[in-house]
């Protein structure tokens, strides 16, 4: 197993390494990225999701207590007296009392819980942290609450599948929620590093839950050796090269200028008119 320093009070932290959520945040926005790289952005719009998932987390593996009331959490799930737990706190509460009924869910939130662990993907450094490791069973877990309603359909082949969510796609078709959010990508990088760690290669699970009333929730099974995940590594290099040319100094950021990127909205300062 790989050594490193790195824990749950400095994970967040830490600059030296790449990781799921940092690369990410470089394809969405990289002028944001940068931009809270040297400590001149703070992702305040990223708190309430943020702490929404640590605590539905917390739940499910007994830990909850601690999770409400840490500093870093409590406005988020706690009422102004600091005290009764809020609307927030409450939806989760209702999620968990859902999901943790049923045997498939759990089955595979059995095992060791939020481990850290480090590796090289293309010569570069990532640290993940994984919500379960079973490596007795084969398994990973990666524990989502989502936006997404969850729903199914029967598809072309007469399986029950997951409906396409209506989210805001560029091009104007519908894709799973998955796809929306690259959970395969994510996935693929717990599997490489994991696999670097402990020399085999485990199964891929997603457990998720939805925000959205009635809080649906799915057991999400992706096979470990689908070409999807080498492909997603694959493509991680090119990201990872334009990435590190930028923190580099090679080419410089570029703002998103989307409406929903809170970086670009606060930081808008046009230099010429718009012609109309």
């Amino acid at each position: 197993m790989n050594k490193h320093s790195l824990t749950d009070d400095n994970y967040y932290q830490d600059t030296k390494y790449l990781s799921n959520s940092t690369v990410s945040e470089y394809m969405e926005c990289s002028a944001r990225a940068e931009a809270k790289r040297k400590g001149e952005w703070k992702d305040e719009g990223f708190k309430l999701p943020f702490a929404m998932g640590h605590f539905f987390e917390s739940l499910l593996n007994g830990d909850s207590k601690r999770v409400i009331e840490s500093a870093e959490f409590k406005d988020q799930l706690c009422n102004a007296n600091n005290v009764t737990e809020n609307a927030n706190a409450i939806k989760c509460r209702a999620m968990y009392a859902r999901c943790s009924e049923n045997d498939l869910f759990m089955r595979f939130n059995t095992g060791l819980n939020e481990q850290i662990f480090t590796g090289e993907i293309h010569g570069v450094l990532f640290r993940i942290k994984v919500d379960i490791v079973n490596i007795a069973n084969g398994f990973f877990t990666d524990t989502k609450s989502s936006k997404a309603t969850l729903k199914t359909c029967i598809n072309e082949d007469g399986e029950i599948a997951l409906d396409y969510e209506d989210f805001d796609w560029k091009d104007g078709k519908k894709r799973p929620f998955y796809e929306h959010f690259d959970y395969i990508m994510q996935l693929a990088i717990y599997q490489e590093i994991l696999r670097q760690n402990f020399d085999v290669l485990l199964q891929p699970i997603l457990n998720v839950a939805s925000k959205v009333k009635p809080f649906r929730y799915q057991t999400l099974f992706i096979d470990k050796h689908d070409e999807r995940l080498s492909d997603k590594i694959e493509l991680l290099g090119e990201y990872i090269e334009y990435i590190e040319s930028m923190r580099a100094g090679t080419i410089e950021p570029t703002r998103c200028e989307e409406s929903t990127c809170e970086y670009c909205n606060q930081t808008f300062n046009p230099e010429l008119p718009i012609v109309i």
